[in-house]
């Protein structure tokens, strides 16, 4: 299995597009920023292209609309369950024998609209492969700001597959929650994991005021006696975030059982998964939700990092 080589780097767009890519993976969902990554490459030269798209909502008029664009560009999407990673499986291990002959390669993964189910699967995927490194450049495309920050149901928490982590013998848990903007909801995951200390990971923009503004709200004046510790990280800042877990994971490895769980945004949950790769005890959980969909517009800014895999 493959290994995180070094530190998660953040990188700009203009690198992106300076890369030759061996295989690229997008996803068409109901949100129109779905293509705007593949809109923006100015290399389209990759001989390996995957755009995963959901077997819920296909008839959504912006999951329509995308599908459309990627066909236009000679990808056609495959249609998969967004609650089964089991499935992208076999598409992969097409995909990827393409370039068995080739022990260094370069993978660009697009998960603005993936579910949380498959860009984990993917990454695990990857460090399966018998190769002398990988380069994964990871691709998250930014949304507008919106004021309907509404918390959404869940039916059930589980972990991630294949970031389960291990448990030990000291019945002490720590769980690192990313609040997102679902702090009613808060309330409730806590209820159900019944940790012993919680971290609250408050997303901190650095865009737009009125992001901070309910960010600090949330602390404030609804989580106020529920969260025993509070750090601060930049929403589109992946190698901050990474630094910050894995800080926290070598800090308390060795005296609590670690459960990593993001609400929002989805760098949080990349950032998690990350860390278990690199710390096998880490468990990293995931909400199952009701299912809603709304769209989201690009606001045409990325946040791209570097992930180098190896042996």
């Amino acid at each position: 299995m493959l290994n995180i080589l070094r530190d998660v780097k953040n990188i700009e767009m203009t690198e992106v597009n300076d890369v030759e890519f061996d295989i690229e993976i997008f996803a068409t969902g109901y949100e129109s920023r779905s293509i705007i990554l593949a809109q923006k490459l100015t290399n389209q030269s990759c001989p390996n292209r995957l755009v995963f798209g959901f077997a819920e909502n296909r008839l959504d008029e912006n999951r329509i609309k995308n599908d459309v664009f990627y066909e236009s560009i000679g990808i056609t999407p495959t249609v998969v369950s967004s609650r089964d990673d089991s499935e992208i499986y076999s598409h992969l291990i097409r995909t990827f024998n393409n370039v068995k002959d080739l022990q260094n390669i370069n993978i660009l993964l697009d998960y603005t609209s993936m579910s949380r189910l498959w860009y984990p699967g993917i990454l695990h995927f990857i460090r399966l492969q018998e190769k002398t490194s990988i380069n994964v450049y990871i691709n998250y495309s930014l949304g507008k700001y919106s004021n309907n920050f509404l918390d959404h149901s869940y039916t059930s928490i589980s972990s991630l597959p294949s970031h389960e982590g291990s448990l030990s013998s000291n019945n002490k848990t720590l769980l690192v929650l990313a609040i997102g903007f679902s702090p009613y909801m808060v309330k409730s995951v806590i209820e159900e994991i019944e940790p012993n200390q919680i971290i609250g990971v408050l997303p901190i923009p650095n865009i737009i005021e009125k992001y901070v503004e309910i960010s600090k709200n949330i602390k404030e004046n609804i989580l106020t006696n529920d969260i025993d510790i509070w750090i601060n990280c930049p929403i589109n800042n992946l190698e901050h975030i990474f630094r910050t877990y894995a800080e926290l994971a070598s800090n308390n490895i060795n005296q609590k059982d670690l459960i990593f769980l993001s609400l929002g945004p989805k760098i949080f949950t990349i950032a998690s998964i990350l860390v278990s790769q690199r710390f096998d005890q880490v468990t990293c959980l995931y909400i199952k939700s009701d299912g809603s969909v709304a769209d989201v517009e690009a606001s045409g800014d990325f946040i791209c990092n570097k992930i180098s895999y190896g042996k």
